[in-house]
């Protein structure tokens, strides 16, 4: 059966449904079980900040083999490529959520959780459209060296950011809370 937007000639055969899924899946399970390694912890030679540059960095450029992958052989590709790619998405948030949730003061974590979580989230909807359209205008495979090629740039920002010279996240509570936080705080309130 063709993928929507394909013709068949063009849709991919592959003989084991499912196991794309199971296999890229399982990037994300080891990923998350590793949580945080220990070569990502601050105060080692790593280095928390470099930890996170490092698997971004790294992991994110193998998204690029994504759109090599065919039936057959190329197949390991696809696996490879997601397998990489999701591990180091999911080490980088389990690093950075650990210094969000260790850094934001205790008024203010539900607030940058929440506009976190939406700026993520919200991101979603607006790369599968815009994967839908340049699949619809140019093909499947030039949409997909696009968007793994905006993931590749989207993880080095990092590069322009000041995480590019830090060797850690900052440790501790970040210090001071704006005048209308602390009011709300005085007066009983949430902040």
């Amino acid at each position: 059966m063709p993928h929507l937007g394909t013709s068949s000639a063009e849709a991919p055969s592959y003989r084991v449904p499912g196991a794309r899924r199971r296999y890229t899946r399982s990037g994300g399970r080891a990923a998350g079980r590793g949580a945080r390694p220990p070569w990502c912890a601050p105060g080692t030679r790593t280095g928390s900040a470099r930890g996170v540059r490092i698997v971004l960095l790294t992991a994110t450029p193998c998204a690029l083999l994504l759109p090599l992958a065919a039936p057959g052989p190329r197949l390991a590709l696809y696996v490879l490529g997601s397998l990489v790619t999701i591990a180091g998405v999911v080490l980088g948030n389990v690093v950075l959520g650990s210094f969000r949730q260790s850094y934001t003061p205790p008024a203010l974590l539900s607030r940058v959780a929440a506009t976190s979580m939406f700026a993520n989230q919200a991101t979603i909807p607006l790369g599968a459209l815009t994967g839908g359209l340049l699949g619809s205008a140019l093909g499947l495979r030039p949409a997909m060296w696009i968007m793994t090629g905006l993931l590749v740039l989207s993880a080095a920002v990092l590069l322009a950011s000041p995480l590019r010279t830090s060797r850690d996240l900052p440790t501790g509570r970040a210090q001071g809370l704006s005048d209308n936080s602390r009011r709300a705080r005085d007066a009983g309130h949430p902040a």
